[in-house]
């Protein structure tokens, strides 16, 4: 990727582009064909347009665009003006729904299997009132060709500048077909805030880490069963299995998160699990990863090399402490 950005040169590119990224290397692929030097929009289309996994990168790309709305709603915090006063005012917008914002009022299924959703539009008594809570706040879900609904406040004119800033406003407000013909597709919207639904716990005990903790799901009674159902007897560690439902859109990474209160990144659950291995197994580990005991996890910008380094001390450590028993 730096050899592009440097360059501008597809082939350079392409030579050092690891095989394993595919769609990269369809990218740039088709790029190939085209004298460097003179590329045009739709060259750029046509070489995204080769991309297995197209579809996948436009979805991202427009739910990313929606966390820009979210992240924008949060810090609006002049929204809450028309509130009741008190001592937690300027957190008033992340409680209950704004003039102007948008709710949910209602979203049924149809027969053929369309999703119908109804919103509505909070007035200046309805705020007053709070009468919707911020769970019932949705903002729109962008894409190419759809009719964006705004919220009716302040917000929708830096919604309008995200868009334009990500050179995609035409998009969404001229989008076309393949055909050439004007289309419009309704906007669907996603909860700024999310509540799972059937959220259900359990404490599971276990002894090492290699032991199953997965739930299976029955699928003849429609129920989910602990593999551990059996076996109760209590372990050296504890588990937590949570079982819930998520609406389309939300990530179960993310409630995890919030639950938790840490990161969810694979760098830092590796550590973990690796501190976890230490205990189970007091080996080299358990001198590798003592800095992470002592809290200084977080500081860790790099962690595959940090754990490489330090696997590296601990092998030396204990050759050395090796030889003093000889």
């Amino acid at each position: 990727k730096k050899t592009w950005v440097d360059t501008r040169n597809p082939k350079r590119a392409l030579s050092v582009m690891p095989s394993h990224c595919l769609n990269e290397r369809k990218l740039l692929q088709s790029l190939c064909r085209v004298t460097v030097g003179q590329f045009k929009n739709q060259d750029y289309r046509d070489a995204c347009e080769s991309m297995p996994h197209k579809n996948l990168y436009i979805s991202s790309f427009w739910s990313w665009i929606w966390n820009e709305f979210a992240s924008e709603r949060a810090r609006a915090e002049d929204l809450a003006g028309h509130m009741n006063k008190g001592q937690n005012h300027c957190r008033q917008h992340l409680k209950h729904a704004c003039e102007g914002d948008i709710v949910r009022v209602s979203d049924t299924r149809q027969k053929d299997g369309r999703r119908e959703e109804k919103v509505h539009i909070v007035t200046k008594q309805e705020a007053r009132s709070e009468e919707f809570s911020i769970f019932d706040v949705v903002l729109p879900l962008p894409g190419s060709g759809v009719e964006i609904v705004y919220p009716e406040n302040h917000l929708k004119q830096r919604l309008m500048d995200i868009l334009e800033r990500e050179g995609v406003d035409r998009a969404v407000l001229h989008g076309r077909n393949g055909g050439g013909k004007q289309y419009r597709r309704r906007c669907a919207f996603r909860a700024l805030v999310a509540k799972p639904k059937h959220l259900h716990w359990e404490v599971l005990p276990y002894d090492n880490g290699d032991q199953d903790l997965m739930v299976e799901h029955d699928s003849r009674g429609g129920k989910f069963v602990s593999t551990r159902a059996s076996n109760r007897s209590p372990g050296r560690f504890m588990a937590i299995a949570l079982r819930f439902t998520l609406s389309p859109g939300c990530f179960a990474t993310m409630l995890l998160r919030e639950i938790t209160k840490s990161t969810m990144h694979p760098g830092h659950q590796y550590m973990l699990r690796k501190l976890c291995q230490a205990e189970e197994e007091q080996d080299l580990w358990e001198l590798a990863l003592t800095p992470l005991k002592q809290g200084r996890a977080g500081l860790l910008e790099n962690p595959s090399a940090f754990i490489e380094s330090a696997v590296k001390k601990a092998v030396n450590k204990h050759l050395a402490m090796a030889r003093e028993d000889e």
